[in-house]
């Protein structure tokens, strides 16, 4: 499949996007799913074509379960995460966390047989559309993998199976001064809550 679209260009902005209405489920048999995406910049030919397979992390995968954590430490220690690197005792906490919280789905994202994105995400529920909503929590793509297209694939991909599963809108919270990560979203169309929402939190540790 070949998409064309246009590369444009501590608080947390809230974006949402709107789905439609669309129904089915969300396979869990970890299946890989192939996308081969064209990638256009305006005004100019095909710059390169990526290759992506999309699995479900599966905890019983110890190779996945690795890249997933790999990914999720490289995401962690990045500016835009400002925080150290989860050790070995906070990274089982995390799995069995997980494990636990049933509603959610682990996007993993593979070129050339390498993990090299993940997207953690949570089914919640609009009070106000009284529908299905899915919230993305983390959106990671390796640092060396940057600068290609693999955050627009990965919202793709998400956006696909958010209309899939009849939801009526896809969530995110994203950092005010992380403006690329703005950009992507807005060129994909994610919107500012209008009003304006802010994202508060109350530290319980």
């Amino acid at each position: 499949m070949c998409l064309k679209y246009k590369i444009y260009g501590q608080k947390y902005n809230y974006f949402s996007f709107f789905t439609g209405n669309h129904s089915g489920s969300i396979s869990t048999n970890n299946a890989a799913i192939h996308l081969s995406l064209c990638i256009f910049e305006e005004n100019s030919r095909i710059m390169q074509q990526i290759d992506m397979t999309f699995e479900i992390l599966d905890f019983n995968n110890p190779l996945q379960v690795k890249a997933f954590l790999q990914l999720m430490n490289e995401y962690i220690a990045d500016p835009m995460g400002g925080d150290d690197p989860l050790d070995s005792e906070k990274q089982d906490k995390l799995l069995d966390g997980l494990k636990q919280h049933k509603e959610n789905f682990i996007l993993l994202g593979k070129n050339e047989n390498k993990y090299i994105s993940l997207a953690t995400c949570f089914w919640g529920f609009s009070t106000f559309h009284v529908k299905r909503l899915l919230n993305i929590h983390d959106l990671v793509v390796s640092g060396s993998q940057r600068n290609k297209g693999i955050g627009r694939i990965m919202l793709r991909k998400i956006a696909e199976i958010a209309k899939e599963n009849d939801c009526c809108k896809i969530t995110l919270e994203v950092r005010n001064d992380n403006n690329r990560a703005q950009h992507l979203y807005a060129s994909e169309g994610y919107t500012e809550h209008n009003p304006p929402l802010y994202f508060w939190s109350k530290n319980l540790e």
